[in-house]
C-alpha cells in the first residue's frame, strides 16, 4: 500500500495537506519520504515524479547531512 494514493483517495485530506503554505513532509519509520504537498513542490522547482516517495528527506533538498 502506497501511503500518496491513500491520501489521494481521501478528498479531504488531500485538499487539506495541498492547501497550507508551509511545507509537509509525512516519512516512514526509515525516514523515507511518503508524501509531500504542494508547496515542497514549489520549493524544489522540480517535477513530482523526480523527487517523491522512497528519497531520503534531504536529498530533495540537497542537504549534505541526510
Amino acid at each position: 500500500m502506497l501511503f500518496e494514493e491513500e491520501i489521494n483517495k481521501n478528498d479531504f485530506l488531500f485538499n487539506m495537506l495541498n492547501s497550507l503554505s508551509e511545507m509537509i513532509f509525512i516519512f516512514d519509520s526509515d525516514r523515507k519520504i511518503k508524501y509531500i504537498n504542494d508547496a515542497v513542490k514549489k520549493f524544489v522547482e522540480k517535477n513530482r515524479e523526480e523527487i517523491v516517495v522512497e528519497s531520503a528527506h534531504g536529498e530533495i533538498l540537497n542537504c549534505s547531512f541526510f
